[in-house]
Parts: structure tokens; C-alpha cells; sequence
């Protein structure tokens, strides 16, 4: 989940139009399929080790492109009314809807059952904590929707830093982002703190590859078979990395193979799909990440109990049949891509904050 992206360009890799991006499109696709998949359980054939070494900087990186066309429309409080309160919003109701499904219908508190009104209060402590750890003095039960809260603070920060009077200093700004992130990795902050600091640097990468048309060419340029190596390259430094679902853990506290692991794909991705058609399902699938990402789960549990009620189940079908996994996940991303539309439209008012051309099927 990215932010959506507004009319953006076509042409030349460089220049602005009233169409969208079709890459952008693509990888935000590529994103939240990856991001279902890393999540089912008994899915073939794609090691989570390899998903999870890149699939979150993905996001960040179009959120950091999509970033720079805000940076010259005025100051923070637009900035913030435009793009940051639409994600708060979002976040606090899928928040809420998360703390009723998993408590009241689910009865979901990780593999024990605790009684619904202590449920109920942890969820809700670690919605407005925006963070949460199992062990400690705070004992606050994680949340799914890290993601929410970190890129808040992340797009916030790296406006700030942009900011900033010269490339210089920008530069060292987000040197120190990145060293702060290092020496934050092992905590568990308010607002994922510290998951934010580690996705400013990849911000602004995405800032910068979106200021930069020759970058952009160059990598429109890349042969097929350089697209093939980079892929390949890539993947086999990402099987050797230390790599969980936990951004932090993966992208900051294992750098010296998650990061160029990240590098080589994302490059190789952007490269592929520069040379791709975005046809209208892809357009659609994109603009439903924003719903997809907190829904998918839910959904998910949905299907495992209803499924798990049938007579002819067997035991562990659920959690070993592969060709349940993708059919579920199939299933999912198709029903949540088509209700999308309409929960985007109930999410984000009318005027002047984020809009998403194409978000229906006939775009």
C-alpha cells in the first residue's frame, strides 16, 4: 500500500500529463499481490524470505515518487491535508473494524484465547500506540496495520527534510535518518517510530528517482536480458538474507544483504514493468491496495472458517494444500479489488485531498 497516485505522466519518463503511470500500476500490483501471498499460508513455490526482502521498500519507494509532486504545492499544513490526514483516517478505521472482527467474530488474539473485554482493550491501546510488542513492560498486542503509521510519519519527515536549504544539507539529513534508524531497530516506539525512520532514506530515493528523467530513461532502457540478470541477481542475494515480515528486522537490522538484495529487484522490477501494459484489472488491483492491505487478512479468516466447517476437510488442509492457498488468494485480492471502489470513496472526502483516477473497472 502506497499513496495512490494522482494524474501523473506518460511519455517521457520525465514529464507530467493527465494519465497515470502505468509502471507505477504495475508495481503496486506486483506489490500487494506479494504482500497476500507472503501472508497465506501453504502457498508453493515463492519463499517468503524472497518476498519479504523487498516487497515493503516497494511501497515505499512509489510513495517517495508520488511524493515529489507534492513538494512544490505548498507548505506542510496542505501537504498534511492533502496526504497525510487521508492515511490517518484510513488507518483509524480499519483499525476499529480490525479491533471488532478480531475480537468479537474472530476471537483472534494470536494462539490463545484471553475474554473479549481484555481483547477489546489491548487492541485498542495498540491502535492509538500504533505499535505494540508481546514482550516487555508494555505488553501491547501488535497490530497489522504497522504500515499505516510508519508511512505517516515517513512522508512527513522526508517533506520536512526536503525542505531543507541545500542539497547538502538534505543529503546529510537523510544520512542521519538512516543512522538513527540503525540505533532504533531493536525498539518498539509510539507510531513505529522506528520503521519510519528506516523507510525515510527509501522515500527519498523515490523522490529523487521521480526528479531525475535521465535515471528514469536509463532504466527504461535496459535490455530484456539485463532485466532477466538483475531479477536472478537479485533473488539469489535475497535467499541468503536474513529476511521476516518485519520491516525493521529485515530492511535495517540485516542491511549488508537485504538492502542490495532490495536494490537489485526493485531495479529490475521498475525496469520490467517500464516495459509493461497496465490493462484494466492491474489499474484496478493497483488503486485497491489502500483496502486490500488491512482487509486481506480478515478475509483470509473468512474463508479458513468457513472452509474448516465443511465436512469433507480434512485436518491441516487448510495450512498445507497449495492449491487452496491460491485459491484462496486468488479469491481474495478478486473480491476485495471489486468492493474497493466504493469503501475508497466512503474513506476520502470530496475535496482536495487524495484522489485515484481509475479506481473502478471501466477506467
Amino acid at each position: 500500500m502506497s499513496l495512490p497516485h494522482q494524474a501523473t505522466t506518460t511519455g517521457s519518463p520525465g514529464t507530467r500529463s493527465e494519465s497515470r503511470l502505468d509502471w507505477i500500476d504495475i508495481l503496486k500490483a506486483i506489490g500487494i499481490v506479494l504482500v497476500v501471498i507472503g501472508h497465506c499460508k501453504g502457498f508453493p513455490g515463492v519463499p517468503n524470505k524472497w518476498i519479504f526482502t523487498f516487497h515493503i521498500p516497494l511501497f515505499f519507494l512509489v510513495s517517495g515518487f508520488l511524493l515529489s509532486g507534492d513538494l512544490n504545492k505548498g507548505g506542510f499544513t496542505v501537504f498534511a491535508r492533502r496526504r497525510l490526514l487521508p492515511l490517518l483516517r484510513a488507518y483509524l478505521v480499519f483499525g476499529l473494524i480490525g479491533i471488532v472482527f478480531f475480537t468479537l467474530f474472530a476471537r483472534f488474539s494470536f494462539s490463545t484465547r484471553i475474554p473479549w473485554p481484555e481483547a477489546v482493550t489491548e487492541r485498542f491501546i495498540a491502535l492509538l500506540h500504533g505499535s505494540g510488542t508481546i514482550e516487555g513492560p508494555l505488553r501491547i498486542r501488535p497490530i497489522v496495520l504497522w504500515f499505516f503509521p510508519a508511512l505517516i510519519l515517513g512522508l512527513a519527515t522526508c517533506f520536512m527534510l526536503f525542505r531543507l536549504p541545500s542539497p547538502r544539507a538534505r543529503s546529510l539529513a537523510f544520512a542521519g535518518t538512516g543512522a538513527l534508524a540503525w540505533q532504533c531497530r531493536d525498539l518498539a516506539l509510539p507510531w513505529e517510530i522506528e520503521s519510519a525512520l528506516a523507510a525515510v532514506p527509501i522515500l527519498g530515493c523515490g523522490c529523487f528517482l521521480a526528479r531525475h528523467a535521465g535515471v528514469l530513461s536509463w532504466l527504461q532502457g535496459i535490455p530484456i536480458w539485463g532485466i532477466a540478470a538483475l531479477l536472478v541477481i537479485g533473488s539469489w542475494v535475497a535467499m541468503g538474507a536474513d529476511s521476516t515480515p518485519d520491516f525493521r528486522s529485515s530492511s535495517v537490522a540485516s542491511p549488508l544483504h537485504t538492502i542490495p538484495a532490495a536494490a537489485i529487484l526493485l531495479t529490475g522490477f521498475i525496469a520490467l514493468a517500464m516495459r509493461l501494459r497496465a490493462w484494466r484489472w492491474v489499474r484496478a488491483l493497483s488503486a485497491a491496495t489502500l483496502v486490500i492491505f488491512p482487509l486481506h487478512t480478515m478475509v483470509f479468516m473468512l474463508i479458513d472458517g468457513i472452509t474448516k466447517r465443511l465436512p469433507m476437510v480434512p485436518p491441516g488442509f487448510i495450512d498445507s494444500h497449495a492449491v487452496y492457498a491460491i485459491g484462496k488468494t486468488a479469491a481474495t485480492l478478486v473480491m476485495l479489488t471489486l468492493i474497493a471502489p466504493r469503501i475508497s470513496r466512503w474513506l476520502r472526502p470530496k475535496a482536495n485531498f487524495i484522489a485515484v483516477p481509475g479506481t473502478t473497472l471501466s477506467r
